[in-house]
């Protein structure tokens, strides 16, 4: 377990919150869950924010990249105060450590669920931690796991989890 993965491993049971959120605030109201799960915002505007890429894993893949990991909170495009989404993004460029990267992906995911939602859907940490896609429904929000594969020649994916307003 790296340093970062116990800090967010330690800061879950303070992240809970018993309601969750409602989706229709605009997106910079949800800019502070970033540093809340450990993965802090720089600028913010009207139209959201986003963490720089924390490094998640020690030694770069063959694309000369690190595993990343980012938190996000955008608007729809021209409509500034309207969410579109708010995200973790874990961009796996060295699949050997992959696995490292993707516990800090599931406690940071553990930490956002708890936040926006109230409390974590069954099957998200599942679902996240074999990097599978699934959906949800909770309260007013729709969540959603997506991987996607990248190119076989870098030999990377992507995992996404993301939270929308349910319509």
């Amino acid at each position: 377990m790296t340093l970062v993965t116990a800090a967010l491993a330690a800061m879950l049971p303070c992240m809970a919150v018993a309601q969750g959120l409602k989706p229709n605030q605009p997106p910079k109201d949800f800019c502070p869950l970033g540093q809340k799960i450990g993965l802090p915002t720089g600028r913010v505007s009207e139209d959201g924010c986003s963490s720089a890429p924390y490094v998640a894993s020690p030694t770069p893949g063959r694309n000369g990249l690190n595993n990343t990991l980012a938190f996000y909170s955008l608007s729809e495009p021209g409509k500034e105060t309207e969410l579109l989404y708010i995200s973790l993004m874990l961009n796996v460029n060295n699949p050997a450590e992959a696995e490292i990267a993707n516990k800090m992906l599931v406690t940071a995911a553990e930490g956002l669920a708890g936040q926006v939602l109230g409390k974590v859907p069954p099957g998200l940490v599942e679902a996240t931690r074999k990097s599978r896609n699934g959906t949800w429904k909770s309260g007013g929000w729709n969540v959603e796991v997506n991987r996607k594969e990248w190119n076989t020649s870098s030999g990377g994916h992507q995992v996404t989890v993301r939270f929308r307003a349910a319509n």
